[in-house]
C-alpha cells in the first residue's frame, strides 16, 4: 500500500514539475530568474559576480530544468543580433546555472555558445578556454556531436595562430570522434580541408579517400555543394592519373547534386566540365547536350563570360561535326561577347574558324573577311601559331580570288611564323602552298625550288 502511495505522489510531482515548466515557458523566457538577473547586471542594478553566485544557488535555481536553459539559450541567440554584450551575460550566467546543477550535457553547448559570442581578439584566452572546457565535459559524458564541435573550433583557432600541425591533430580527431554515418556538415569541411593538406604533402591516395568519404556523407545528407565540391576535387586526382572514364563518373554525381541546388552558376560550371570531358572522351553528341546546357544556365545568370567559353567550345564541336552553319551562328555570338570583353585573341580565333568555313565551302569574299579582321587583332600577338594560321588561310583565300600578290605577301609571313616555330610539317605546308601561288604567276624556277624544299622537309620530317 506504501509502495502505490509512493508511486502516486511521484507520478503527482512529476505531473507538478511538468505544469510549472510549461506555466515558466507561457509566462515567458523574461520570468526566468536567470532571465531577470542578467538584466540586473546589464542595467547596472548587480555586479556580475553576484549574479553568478545567485543563479549557483538552489534558491534561485531550484526549480529550474534543462530545457529552461535550453531555451534561455534560444534567447540568447536571439540577442546576440542586437545586443552582443547583454546575450554574453545571458550566456554566462545559463552556464553557470548548468554548471551548479549538474546538466553537463548541456553545459557543454553552453560553453560553445559563449566561445563563438566571444568575437573580440582581447577575449581569445576566454574563447579558448570555452572550447576546452566544452571538449573536456563532452569527452567524459561521450557526446560525440559536443566533441566534434569543439575539436573543430580549436582547430580553427589554432590555423589561426599558425599552428598547422595541432590543426590537423584536432581535425583528425574530430573525424575519429564519432562513425563517418554521423558526419555533418562541419566534419565534411573537415574532411575536404584534410584531404587538401595531404594532397598539398603529396599524400595522394590518402587525399581521395577522405574527398571520397566527405562526398558520400555529403549526398546522405543532403549537403549537395559540400558534395559537388569534394567530388570535383576527386575529378582533379583521377584526371592526374589520366583516368578519364573514372572522372566522367565522378562529374556525373558531381552533376546530379548540383541540379539539386539553387546555384544555376555551379550547374552551368559542372555541365560545362562535364561537355569538355566528354568531347574529349570522343562523346561528341552527349558533350553537346551538356554544352546546351550549360550555355541555358549562362544565359540565365547573364554570365557572358560563361556564355562566351560555352559558345566557343559548342561551334569548335559543331565544326568538328560537320555542322557548319550552326558553328558559324556560335562563333558570330561569341565574337560579340568577347569583343566588348576585350578578348582580342578569342575574337581572331573565332574569326579564323569562320573564315576556315567559309573558305571550305567556297565562299572566299566571306573568308577574306573574316581573316582580314583577324589578321588585325593578331598583329601584334606574341601567339606565333595563331599569327601563322591567319595569315595562311588569308594568303590561299586571296590566291581563290585572284589576288596573287596580296596572298603571297601573307603566305610569306605564315611561313615565316613556321620557320620560328622550328615545325618542319607546317613549314612544308606553306611552302607548297606558296609554290602553288608562284606558278599561277609564271614564277616556275622559284616555285620548283620551294617544291624541292619541301620533299626534303617531309623527307627529314
Amino acid at each position: 500500500m506504501a509502495d502505490v502511495r509512493e508511486r502516486g505522489w511521484g507520478d503527482a510531482q512529476r505531473m507538478l514539475e511538468q505544469f510549472s515548466r510549461w506555466l515558466r515557458r507561457y509566462q515567458g523566457t523574461e520570468a526566468n530568474p536567470i532571465y531577470r538577473l542578467a538584466v540586473d547586471v546589464a542595467t547596472g542594478r548587480m555586479a556580475f559576480e553576484r549574479a553568478r553566485d545567485a543563479a549557483e544557488s538552489h534558491n534561485v535555481n531550484g526549480r529550474l530544468a534543462d530545457s529552461d536553459l535550453l531555451d534561455l539559450d534560444q534567447q540568447v541567440e536571439s540577442e546576440a543580433r542586437n545586443n552582443l554584450q547583454f546575450a554574453l551575460i545571458l550566456a554566462r550566467l545559463n552556464a553557470a546555472t548548468a554548471r551548479a546543477k549538474g546538466f553537463e550535457k548541456v553545459l557543454v553547448d553552453l560553453y560553445l555558445r559563449i566561445a563563438e559570442l566571444l568575437e573580440d581578439e582581447r577575449d581569445e584566452s576566454e574563447r579558448e578556454y570555452n572550447f576546452r572546457e566544452a571538449l573536456h565535459i563532452a569527452q567524459k559524458i561521450s557526446y560525440v556531436s559536443g566533441q566534434r564541435r569543439a575539436l573543430n573550433r580549436l582547430a580553427r583557432i589554432a590555423f589561426e595562430r599558425g599552428d598547422t600541425e595541432e590543426a590537423r591533430d584536432l581535425l583528425l580527431q574530430q573525424l575519429g570522434a564519432g562513425r563517418e554515418e554521423s558526419d555533418t556538415g562541419d566534419e565534411i569541411e573537415t574532411a575536404i580541408l584534410l584531404a587538401d593538406i595531404s594532397l598539398a604533402d603529396g599524400d595522394v591516395a590518402t587525399a581521395h579517400d577522405l574527398y571520397h568519404r566527405a562526398a558520400k556523407s555529403a549526398r546522405r545528407i543532403g549537403f549537395h555543394s559540400g558534395a559537388v565540391d569534394a567530388l570535383l576535387r576527386q575529378v582533379g586526382i583521377l584526371r592526374g592519373r589520366g583516368d578519364l572514364q573514372g572522372s566522367l563518373q565522378l562529374l556525373r554525381q558531381a552533376s546530379d547534386s548540383a541540379d539539386r541546388t539553387i546555384d544555376t552558376a555551379l550547374q552551368a560550371e559542372i555541365a560545362f566540365r562535364t561537355g569538355a570531358l566528354m568531347r574529349e572522351l570522343n562523346m561528341p553528341d552527349e558533350a553537346l547536350d551538356r554544352l546546351r546546357v550549360a550555355l541555358d544556365r549562362s544565359r540565365t545568370l547573364g554570365d557572358i563570360a560563361m556564355q562566351a567559353r560555352t559558345l566557343l567550345m559548342l561551334a569548335n564541336l559543331e565544326q568538328l561535326l560537320g555542322r557548319d552553319e550552326q558553328a558559324v551562328q556560335h562563333f558570330e555570338e561569341a565574337v560579340g561577347i568577347e569583343r566588348g570583353l576585350g578578348n582580342r585573341g578569342e575574337v581572331a580565333r573565332a574569326l579564323l574558324a569562320m573564315g576556315e568555313i567559309h573558305l571550305q565551302k567556297d565562299r572566299p569574299s566571306a573568308a577574306i573577311a573574316m581573316l582580314t579582321e583577324a589578321r588585325e587583332m593578331v598583329l601584334y600577338s606574341d601567339d606565333t601559331h595563331l599569327l601563322m594560321k591567319v595569315h595562311g588561310l588569308l594568303g590561299k583565300a586571296l590566291a581563290d580570288q585572284g589576288r596573287e600578290r596580296e596572298a603571297l605577301e601573307a603566305l610569306q609571313t605564315a611561313l615565316a611564323s613556321s620557320r620560328a616555330l622550328d615545325d618542319p610539317t607546317e613549314e612544308a605546308r606553306w611552302i607548297v602552298t606558296v609554290a602553288e601561288v608562284m606558278l599561277r604567276t609564271g614564277e616556275n624556277h622559284n616555285a620548283d625550288e620551294l617544291a624541292r624544299r619541301a620533299e626534303e622537309l617531309a623527307a627529314g620530317s
